[in-house]
């Protein structure tokens, strides 16, 4: 007769690691959503926000504060692609406000944690996979991908991307190889920055398909990278002709025209990882350790995972986009499957775990413990107050019509949604004017600001432009031309 195991019973101290470990990740959650109201604001997110704006008033999907032209097949400014349209019905349906467009980003945030767990168990096993869902859910690495800009989905797309591909080259199924291509083509439609997830593991195949030749002599199983290939040309190829081809000029108009931008090199790839290192030692430190421990171990899925980590680096080096943290931290989906692997097995050669894995819990509950105080002090809670600027409130007071043509510097828009015809002053409005093939005066005569929020004189053609309208400073950086003066009394102010 069948008689029934006993359950194994959990050791205490297994137990009160692991209750630590989840009290930690629910409390970073926690303090996480604290922080959607109160941190600071990235600069791109207004952009975002005028995204959907133009989206809810007009059906655009680029920045309208830029005017750019309707059949320019320029898609959301720069680095985006039709992925835009996840975040404009969720503010068409959820509201055009920096909070709602947060809430978005934190829920794809949640969604990676478990998109994580998945592909780090097919990599390393379940342990590891417990271990990466961990990691991402405290630390702030990807945090940066909660700001309302397109991270989080870009993200959200690696960590599937890759468990597509970590899947493939297990099972060997000629469809998954061939998936993994157009999914990797796709993550660009959310972010432009899936050319270094591209790089990496078309690096990895051609890495690969060369040591089977060496090792093989000639007896090559070519069909991965053949299934690969293909998959990556079909993709890649109608990528090209929906979103290049009709306007190559405007496509590549944006990503040429970066005014703080420092030219490719090995002095931008030695301040990128300086500076990451600046804004997160820990992880940068365990990121070392991992490496040394895959190659100590130099098992296949180590050298996998090696493998894409050396081409990603490649990939940077060569795309050189932006030094600043939030773009190197895109590489977070793939760095934490290797920082997970260090809890099992760690630095040994052998396939077993480590043993007392209450003792690796403990020391995980530690290190996440150190991850959140240190992110969490330095990263979410500085210089969230901003008070209010004076024009600003005034134009709120004045409660103009909602069709008024109001310029200015582009931060100003997040305190002004209610004006959907917001125009930006100062740089990005040059692209629909470069398009367009038109001049400033041009441009301002078409659109008629009627409120300007700054200082004009040092713009000879803006007084030009202002003096025809007849613009009186209502107060310090704020005119109004003078039929709004005539409304609102402020001649001679």
């Amino acid at each position: 007769m069948f008689q029934p195991t006993t359950p194994q019973k959990i050791p205490l101290r297994l137990r009160v690691a692991f209750a630590i470990v989840v009290i930690i990740v629910i409390a970073a959650q926690a303090v996480k959503w604290r922080a959607l109201r109160t941190m600071p604001t990235h600069p791109d997110a207004v952009f975002y926000l005028n995204i959907g704006s133009h989206y809810i008033e007009r059906g655009g999907l680029t920045p309208y504060m830029w005017r750019l032209p309707d059949d320019s097949n320029i898609i959301a400014g720069s680095g985006t692609g039709y992925g835009i349209l996840l975040l404009t019905e969720w503010l068409r349906v959820f509201g055009l406000t920096f909070t709602a467009g947060r809430v978005l980003m934190y829920l794809l945030g949640i969604a990676t944690i478990f998109a994580m767990f998945a592909m780090v168990r097919v990599w390393y096993g379940l342990y590891a996979g417990v271990v990466a869902a961990g990691l991402w859910a405290v630390s702030t690495t990807p945090f940066f991908s909660f700001q309302l800009r397109m991270d989080s989905p870009g993200m959200l797309a690696y960590a599937l991307a890759l468990w597509l591909h970590v899947s493939a080259v297990k099972s060997g199924k000629l469809w998954q190889h061939f998936a993994t291509a157009v999914a990797l083509v796709l993550c660009a439609q959310f972010h432009i920055l899936a050319v270094m997830y591209i790089g990496a593991v078309t690096f990895y195949y051609v890495i690969d398909l060369i040591a089977g030749v060496v090792r093989q002599r000639g007896a090559v199983n070519w069909r991965p990278f053949a299934a690969y290939a293909l998959g990556g040309a079909l993709a890649g190829g109608i990528y090209i002709a929906v979103q290049v081809l009709p306007n190559p000029e405007a496509y590549f108009l944006i990503a040429q025209d970066c005014p703080a931008c420092v030219p490719a090199g090995l002095e931008k790839e030695i301040a990128r990882y300086r500076g990451f290192f600046r804004a997160r030692p820990f992880e940068v430190i365990l990121l070392g350790l991992a490496i040394v421990a895959a190659v100590w171990r130099w098992q296949p899925r180590d050298r996998h995972w090696l493998l894409l980590l050396i081409g990603a680096v490649l990939s940077y080096a060569v795309v050189s986009p932006p030094s600043q943290v939030e773009y190197i931290a895109h590489t977070a989906p793939l760095t934490f499957a290797g920082i997970a692997a260090l809890f099992i097995p760690g630095f040994r050669r052998r396939k077993s775990a480590l043993p007392h894995r209450y003792a690796v819990l403990a020391a995980q509950a530690v290190l996440l413990l150190l991850l959140g105080i240190n992110n969490f002090r330095t990263n979410l809670f500085s210089g969230i107050a901003r008070p209010d600027f004076p024009p600003i409130v005034t134009i709120r007071e004045l409660d103009l019509p909602r069709d008024t043509v109001i310029m200015g510097e582009f931060r100003w828009y997040g305190d002004l949604l209610d004006y959907p015809l917001y125009l930006q002053y100062g740089t990005e409005e040059q692209y629909g004017m470069t398009l367009r093939g038109e001049d400033y005066l041009a441009f301002w005569a078409r659109e008629r600001p009627q409120v300007f929020i700054g200082d004009p004189s040092g713009d000879a053609l803006l007084v030009d432009y202002m003096a025809e309208y007849a613009f009186v400073e209502m107060q310090p950086g704020l005119w109004l031309d003078g039929d709004l003066c005539a409304d609102h009394n402020c001649d001679g102010a």
